[in-house]
């Protein structure tokens, strides 16, 4: 039995990396991005790779992909999937 790995960005907050566990600022919440997968592992800082079932979640628009990349920066959180380039306003 998998359990998914589950990371929650808040949008207003800083990049989290917590592998396997939820992470989040509920001060000032607009619409937070939560992205789950079977695994996760940190390539850097600020950016994070996501394999296997990858649901993405922004409020009420979800992305559903088998590999996800995920790049935070302060402003804007970049994600990549199958060649295409989702970005989304802190």
């Amino acid at each position: 039995m998998h359990i998914g790995k589950i990371l929650t960005i808040c949008l207003v907050s800083a990049f989290a990396s917590i592998s396997g566990a939820n992470a989040e600022n509920t001060k000032g919440i607009d619409t937070p991005l939560k992205i789950e997968s079977d695994t996760s592992k940190s390539i850097t800082k600020t950016t994070m790779q996501f394999d296997g079932n990858v649901s993405i979640k922004v409020g009420n628009t979800e992305i559903k992909t088998d590999k996800a990349k995920v790049v935070s920066n302060k402003k804007k959180v970049t994600i990549y999937i199958d060649g295409m380039v989702v970005t989304v306003n802190k």
